[in-house]
């Protein structure tokens, strides 16, 4: 007779190191990453060594964390505060906001679980700061992914050309993208209409060169009905059902230049 099993205890190998208290740990996280947040925004638009001398309680939050050393010449930062370059800080800075506004969206519902209806139910804070995080994408999308597309960077540098941003939110990976390839009109779809009307305020406020080749249009990727149109096609797949991504991708292939489509 074999013996009995011993009774199940919780695994603590995968346990994050937080001491004998981890929610109040979590709790001074959430402060801290506030500090850092707060200081990187303001480090866009001045010198770091100017903000944080600008606010000593909120550099002595950081100087705790070993993220900033006082040096005989001024303040020493831990590599992961350095600016790579103000359009990549900018769009790091609202992709952290975006997932502290969720955070803060998903704490404050009063329904059990996941909330449903997708970005639907998000706040208008956060769809800006996500979608202003995609720009990283778009930018990367020119500089880096399309020179690797065989064909596809003498395409859109031909006038008239064409590229369709399906799930475009507010905008700003179609900006990036017009702003990447300056002879191209970029066209962005999305079924949430409140996201297009963010995004139309941020065409306003964008370059009117590089807005006046971007249009905005509410639809559904599984509707579109133009045939060999686009030389490029950007499509968020993750963040659509595996129905709407079936119902979609056809009309898309459809939708692109045979044999010069991307």
């Amino acid at each position: 007779m074999s013996a009995p099993p011993e009774p199940a205890t919780p695994s603590t190998s995968l346990a994050l190191p937080l001491g004998e208290n981890p929610v109040a740990v979590l709790e001074a996280a959430a402060w801290a990453m506030a500090a850092v947040l707060s200081t990187q925004r303001q480090a866009l638009s001045a010198p770091l060594a100017d903000v944080l001398a600008c606010d000593p309680q909120r550099t002595a939050v950081l100087e705790s964390l070993g993220l900033v050393l006082r040096g005989p010449d001024g303040f020493v930062l831990h590599p992961s505060l350095d600016q790579v370059d103000a359009a990549t800080a900018r769009s790091a800075v609202e992709a952290k906001l975006s997932s502290l506004r969720q955070a803060v969206s998903a704490a404050a519902s009063e329904a059990a679980g996941t909330p449903q209806g997708g970005w639907g139910v998000q706040p208008d804070e956060v769809l800006l700061s996500q979608g202003r995080a995609s720009a990283a994408t778009g930018r990367a999308l020119a500089a880096k992914i399309v020179p690797r597309l065989a064909g596809c960077t003498e395409r859109l540098a031909a006038e008239g050309s064409r590229i369709l941003d399906v799930g475009t939110g507010v905008g700003a990976l179609a900006l990036a993208l017009a702003q990447g390839f300056p002879r191209a009109r970029v066209e962005g779809i999305d079924v949430l209409e409140r996201a297009l009307a963010l995004a139309r305020a941020e065409l306003t406020a964008a370059d009117p060169a590089v807005a006046a080749r971007v249009s905005l249009r509410h639809q559904d990727a599984a509707d579109v009905s133009e045939t060999e149109t686009y030389q490029l096609i950007w499509l968020t797949a993750p963040f659509l059902s595996e129905e709407a991504l079936r119902a979609a991708l056809p009309r898309l292939v459809e939708a692109l230049v045979p044999g010069h489509g991307w």
